[in-house]
C-alpha cells in the first residue's frame, strides 16, 4: 500500500511512501488426504520392494507447517510392518516381504499424515490392499498305509488277491478356483488309483504278485492342478512284497572248528556261525540254538547273531575239546530248520594270576607333603614259574582321583603326585592291579585306602561375632555370672587342631566381663547396674591347639541398656547358639538317673548271685573279676591262668582288645597292675579325668550308668557353673555331658 502525508501550507505540500505488511503463518491447519480410502490390488507373487500405491495429503500452511510426513499407525506398523513399508516424505507404499494369498488375502493399512510444525494435528487414511491369488501351490499328496501315516512305503503279501488295498492317498491344493482343482494318475499297471471322494483315493492291486520275480515296486502318484500355469506334484510310494516261508536256512559250512584258552573270562568270544534264508521278514529271521544240554552248561549262543561265547571257565587238564550241534531255525509258520557241527578245542595258557598279599591295604600320609611322598608298598606274588611269574603293578585309572598317586611298576611302592589337602578330601580309595607280562595277561586287584592326616593349616573362623552380626544387648540388672552370649567359631581342621580356646584380649579394662575359655560363653563378671546405654567393644581371640597354633580376633559389641527388662533368662542373639534349660529339665534328668541306678543295682545283684555257684571251682577267676570291679584293690600282677584250668578264649580275646585299644587311656595295658578282661569308659573335662574299668560281662549294663555319672562329674567340676536366678536354673554343662555320653557310646 502507499502512505501520503500532506501539510497545511498554501499551497499544501505532500509526500508519499510504499508500505508492505507481511502476515506470518501459524500451524493452524491439519494435513488433508486427497482420499479417505485407497484401494489397491496386487498379485501375491509381486517382487519385494515394488511400489503398490501412493497416498497424498496437503497442508495449506507454509514452511515447516505445510511440509507433510507420512507413516503407518502404531497398530498397522506392529501388525503389517514386516509386509509393507511407507516412504515418509512421499507417501509411497512398498512391498516389504513376500505376500501369500493363502495366509492373508486382504490387508487394511492405516496411514497417518502430520506436518513438521510444533503441536501438529495428524490426519489418517485407510489403504485396502487386496492380494490376488496366483497358481503358486502344487497339489500336496499324503500317503497313508497299514505301516504308518504319512509314510513312503507299504507292504503286501505275495499271495494277496487282486483288488487288495495297498495305500490311502489324500490330495490338497490350497489355491483357489481352477488353481485348486487337480487330476491324479499312477505309473504302474500292476496297481490302480481308485477315487473314493473329492481329494481322496486308494491304491489297490490289479493282479497277483510274485516276490521271486519282483520283490518291490516304486509307484509314482502324479497330481496336476488345472491352473493356467499348472503345478505338478509327484509322490513316490515303495511297495514291498512280503514273502511266505518257502525256503530253509542254509549254513555257510556244515562243520565249524575253533579254540579257546583255558581260564577264560565268562562271555569270552569263541566263534560265530552263520546261516542264510532267502525268505524275507519273519520267514527269513533266523534264530540259533544249541540242542546238546551238556554243551549248554559250557557255551552260550546269541540267538540273533550266532555268536558263541563261553558260559563257564575251561580247564584243559580236565577237558581238552567239546563237540556239539548248532540249530538254525527261521521264524515262519511252520518253521524250517538246519544244523551244523561245532568242535571247540581248549588251549593251555599261563593260568596262575598274581595274587596280592592282602585284599585291601590302608596307608596314611600327612597333608601338605610335597609330591613324591612315600605312601606305602603293596606286595603280590605269582605262583607260576618263569617266564610266567613276572608281573607289574599299576593303578586302575577308572577310580576317581587315581591320578593323584603313582605306583612303581616293579616294587609296588605308592607315592603321591600332588600335594594333599585333608580339608578337600580326608581319604582316598584306590584300586591297584598286578598284571603279568604275557600276551594274554592275567591280573588281580586290591583296594588301597590312603588316609590324609591333618596338620594345623587352617585358622579358626568367627561365625559370631562377624561383620553385620557382632552386637548383643544386655540389661544392666543382670547378676554376676549371667551368660550374655556365646562365641561361635568353626575350624576346618580336626582333633586338637580344631579345639578352640577363647579369651578377651581388649576392651575389658574394667573387668566387667569374663569368658569361658573352652565354651566361649561370655559372662557378666562385674556389677553393671550403674551403666546405661554404653557400648563395650570387646576384642575376642580364638586360638586352636595345633602346632603351630593359629589365633584370630574379632570385635564383639555389648550394649548395656537399663531399658531392657531382665526376666531371669539368658538372651539369645543371632549366632550365639546358647540354649537355656529350665528347672524342669534338671528335675527330669535327676529322676531318670535315679530310676536307671535302681535298675542297674538290681541287675548287678542278680548277676552276682548267678556267679556264686561257680565261686568254688573258679576262685582265681573270681578274684580276677573282683579286681575288674575294684582296680584299686589290685596289689600285683594278675593271677596265673593255670589256676583256672587254662585261659578262657573269650577273656584272652577281650584282654587283647583292651590292651590294643585302651592302653593309652587308663589302667588296662602292659603297665597296669590288672591283666584281666576289661573295657574302659572315660569322662573328662579340662581339669579332671576319670577312668572306669568295667568287667566285660557287665559292659552293656554299666554303659547305661554313664549319663548320670557324667552329669554328677560336671556338677562337681570347678569349671561347671550352675546358675540359679529367680528360680530359673541354667545348666551350662548339659551340652558337654551329652557330648561325652555320645562319644563313649560310639566307642
Amino acid at each position: 500500500m502507499k502512505v501520503i502525508a500532506v501539510d497545511g501550507g498554501q499551497p499544501p505540500k505532500s509526500g508519499a511512501m510504499d508500505l508492505t505488511i507481511l502476515i506470518q503463518d501459524t500451524n493452524d491447519n491439519a494435513p488433508v488426504f486427497a482420499n479417505s480410502t485407497y484401494e489397491v490390488k496386487v498379485f501375491e507373487n509381486v517382487p519385494v520392494g515394488t511400489s503398490i500405491v501412493r497416498v497424498h495429503a496437503e497442508d495449506p500452511d507454509s514452511g515447516l507447517y505445510g511440509e507433510v510426513m507420512y507413516s503407518f499407525s502404531p497398530r498397522t506398523q506392529a501388525s503389517y510392518g514386516n509386509l509393507f513399508w511407507i516412504k515418509n516424505t512421499t507417501g509411497e507404499i512398498f512391498v516389504g516381504s513376500l505376500l501369500d494369498y493363502e495366509k492373508g488375502p486382504v490387508y487394511h493399512l492405516v496411514v497417518m499424515a502430520r506436518d513438521r510444525g510444533p503441536d501438529s494435528l495428524p490426519a489418517d487414511a485407510t489403504v485396502v490392499v487386496q492380494v490376488q491369488d496366483v497358481n503358486d501351490n502344487a497339489p500336496q499328496v499324503t500317503v497313508n498305509t497299514f505301516v504308518a501315516a504319512g509314510t513312503d512305503s507299504a507292504e503286501i503279501s505275495e499271495d494277496a488277491e487282486p483288488g487288495t488295498f495297498v495305500a490311502h492317498i489324500t490330495v490338497v491344493d490350497p489355491d483357489s478356483g481352477l488353481n485348486g482343482k487337480f487330476d491324479c494318475s499312477l505309473n504302474d499297471n500292476q496297481f490302480e488309483l481308485q477315487e473314493l471322494y473329492d481329494g481322496e483315493y486308494k491304491i489297490a492291486t490289479t493282479a497277483k504278485l510274485d516276490r521271486e520275480r519282483m520283490s518291490e515296486y516304486n509307484l509314482a502318484i502324479t497330481c496336476q492342478d488345472l491352473g493356467s500355469e499348472s503345478q505338478v506334484s509327484v509322490k513316490h510310494l515303495r511297495v514291498i512284497v512280503t514273502d511266505i516261508n518257502d525256503n530253509t536256512p542254509v549254513f555257510e559250512r556244515n562243520f565249524y572248528e575253533a579254540s579257546v584258552q583255558e581260564n577264560n573270562m565268562i562271555g569270552a568270544f569263541i566263534l560265530q556261525v552263520n546261516a542264510t534264508d532267502s525268505d524275507s521278514g519273519r520267514n527269513g529271521e533266523i534264530t540259533y540254538s544249541i540242542e546238546d544240554h551238556l554243551a549248554l552248561d559250557s557255551f552260550h549262543i546269541d540267538k540273533k547273531t550266532g555268536e558263541i561265547t563261553a558260559r563257564s571257565v575251561f580247564d584243559r587238564e580236565r577237558l581238552q575239546e567239546v563237540r556239539f550241534s548248532v540249530i538254525a531255525r527261521d521264524g515262519g509258520s511252520p518253521p524250517r530248520a538246519a544244523s551244523a557241527s561245532v568242535l571247540v578245542r581248549i588251549d593251555d595258557v599261563n593260568d596262575e594270576r598274581p595274587q596280592f598279599s592282602q585284599t585291601s591295604y590302608s596307608f596314611a600320609v600327612l597333608e601338605n607333603e610335597p609330591p613324591g611322598t612315600d605312601i606305602g608298598i603293596v606286595h603280590a606274588a605269582d605262583r607260576d614259574t618263569e617266564p610266567f611269574n613276572s608281573f607289574q603293578f599299576s593303578i586302575v585309572p577308572s577310580h576317581p582321583f587315581s591320578d593323584r598317586f603313582s605306583i612303581d611298576p616293579d616294587t609296588g611302592k605308592i607315592i603321591t603326585t600332588v600335594t594333599m589337602d585333608r580339608e578337600e578330601k580326608p581319604y582316598y580309595t584306590l584300586m591297584v592291579a598286578a598284571r603279568d607280562k604275557e600276551i594274554l595277561p592275567m591280573s588281580s586287584t586290591a583296594s588301597v585306602t590312603v588316609h590324609i592326616g591333618d596338620v594345623n593349616d587352617n585358622a579358626p573362623v568367627f561365625v559370631f561375632p562377624a561383620p553385620g552380626n557382632n552386637t548383643a544387648q544386655v540389661s544392666n540388672t543382670v547378676p554376676k555370672g549371667f551368660a550374655i552370649t556365646k562365641i561361635v567359631t568353626r575350624d576346618a581342621d580336626i582333633g586338637k587342631n580344631a579345639n578352640i580356646t577363647y579369651d578377651i584380649v581388649g576392651g575389658n579394662e574394667e573387668h566387667l566381663f569374663d569368658i569361658d575359655h573352652y565354651l566361649g560363653v561370655l559372662l557378666a563378671k562385674g556389677d553393671l547396674s550403674h551403666i546405661d546405654l554404653r557400648l563395650f567393644e570387646l576384642t575376642i581371640s580364638a586360638e586352636d591347639q595345633g602346632n603351630p597354633r593359629h589365633r584370630v580376633v574379632s570385635t564383639l559389641n555389648i550394649m548395656v541398656n537399663k531399658s531392657i527388662a531382665f526376666s531371669g533368662g539368658s538372651p539369645q542373639p543371632s549366632g550365639s547358639g546358647l540354649i537355656g534349660h529350665n528347672l524342669s529339665i534338671v528335675i527330669g534328668l535327676g529322676c531318670a538317673s535315679g530310676v536307671i541306678m535302681v535298675i542297674l543295682i538290681i541287675a548287678i545283684l542278680c548277676l552276682r548271685r548267678q556267679d556264686r555257684s561257680r565261686r568254688e571251682q573258679k576262685y582265681n577267676c573270681r578274684m580276677e573279676a573282683l579286681r575288674v570291679m575294684n582296680p584299686a584293690a589290685a596289689k600285683g600282677p594278675g593271677v596265673a591262668n593255670g589256676s583256672c584250668g587254662g585261659p578262657d578264649p573269650r577273656l584272652v580275646q577281650q584282654t587283647e582288645f583292651c590292651e590294643e585299644h585302651e592302653r593309652p587311656n587308663g589302667y588296662v595295658g602292659s603297665s597296669s597292675p590288672y591283666k584281666g578282661p576289661a573295657w574302659t569308659a572315660k569322662v573328662s573335662n579340662s581339669n579332671h579325668q576319670v577312668t572306669f574299668p568295667i568287667p566285660s560281662h557287665f559292659f552293656s549294663v554299666a554303659l547305661l550308668l554313664i549319663p548320670p555319672i557324667a552329669v554328677l562329674f560336671f556338677i562337681a567340676s570347678r569349671e561347671t557353673e550352675l546358675i540359679i536366678v529367680r528360680h530359673n536354673t541354667k545348666l551350662l554343662f548339659a551340652q558337654n555331658a551329652w557330648s561325652v555320653y555320645t562319644k563313649v557310646l560310639t566307642r
